[in-house]
């Protein structure tokens, strides 16, 4: 059996919506030893740059990693959507800065969709940086993972703590009835590939069938 053949089904079973282009990014947990991850982040530069899709790794909780798989293309573009980064910027991240540290909002619109993988990286690092110097894994990181920004805020305001009507990938505050199609999306795409896997499929074939659409 091939040695990452866990690694990927894991890959699955928490991302194939991003692997399928449903949405820009997915969260990984995987307990592994260093050089073990070495290995697995060097597997994914390798199998997976040419599709745009992409490994980071966001630190440690425990013995497991916490990696994020993200399609480059469609983070940029969530990124640039008006809601989004009107809340990660008023959350303190910099897309772009003038001199007095604030967004450049001409510059980010006009010089970051042309460079689409600096912004990503900028934003990325700025999480890195947060998780780094926060004893608790930062509440915005659905922010980074395609999740409703509305829902994203609500559930950092209470924590988690009050009634919300669903809970799946995210817990959900409003539009239910739209969030549980999404869900159940997700979870058909998860078991479609997982079956397709199991069959004999290769992780980077059930990709390139899809990459054309993405």
């Amino acid at each position: 059996m091939n040695p990452l053949y866990p690694f990927q089904q894991a890959i699955v079973r928490h991302g194939a919506e991003t692997l399928a282009g449903l949405k820009p990014a997915s969260l990984l947990c995987w307990e592994t030893d260093n050089v073990a991850m070495d290995e697995i982040l060097a597997y994914g530069r390798h199998e997976f740059a040419r599709f745009d899709i992409h490994f980071t790794l966001l630190g440690k909780c425990g013995s497991a990693y916490r990696i994020l798989i993200y399609r480059s293309r469609l983070l940029t573009e969530w990124f640039l959507r008006p809601d989004v980064s009107y809340a990660l910027h008023s959350l303190g991240y910099r897309y772009d800065t003038t001199s007095d540290g604030r967004i450049g909002a001409e510059r980010m619109f006009s010089s970051c969709r042309t460079r689409g993988a600096d912004l990503v990286t900028r934003l990325l690092d700025q999480l890195q940086e947060r998780i780094r110097l926060s004893p608790s894994f930062p509440d915005e990181i659905g922010l980074f993972l395609g999740y409703p920004v509305e829902d994203v805020l609500r559930f950092m305001e209470d924590h988690g703590q009050n009634a919300y009507p669903l809970r799946g990938s995210w817990r959900v505050y409003h539009r239910p009835k739209q969030a549980e199609a999404t869900f159940n999306a997700f979870r058909a795409c998860r078991q479609c590939w997982l079956k397709a896997m199991q069959e004999g499929c290769s992780l980077p074939q059930l990709i390139d069938r899809v990459s054309v659409a993405v």
